[in-house]
């Protein structure tokens, strides 16, 4: 792993724990920020390509759903399609540092 790939993964554990304490501030900062949601996404490319997770279209169906639908929830409507998928990502990421 590299110094810097070391780093962002460092970056997520701190951004979950902001979310851990701080959820519904830290949802809308993830929702109406493109650079925290941007951030937060590059953690997800990274522990997808240390192969700490799994890429989220390689999940079952049903896990892909639950993960799509809570970003829904969350969005509220506020963004557009695709920054509900990077959003997605953030929660799936989110979901590893918490467990």
């Amino acid at each position: 792993m590299t110094p810097f790939n070391a780093k962002l993964i460092e970056i997520g554990k701190k951004m979950s724990s902001s979310f851990e304490d701080h959820s519904v501030e830290f949802m809308d900062a993830l929702v109406d920020g493109n650079g925290m949601r941007g951030l937060l996404e590059w953690v997800y490319f990274v522990l997808v390509g240390e192969k700490i997770i799994t890429r989220i279209e390689e999940l079952p169906t049903e896990r892909k759903r639950n993960l799509w639908e809570g970003a829904k929830e969350f969005a509220k409507e506020r963004i557009e399609k695709e920054k509900i998928i990077q959003l997605s990502r953030c929660l799936y990421a989110i979901e590893y540092y918490l467990n």
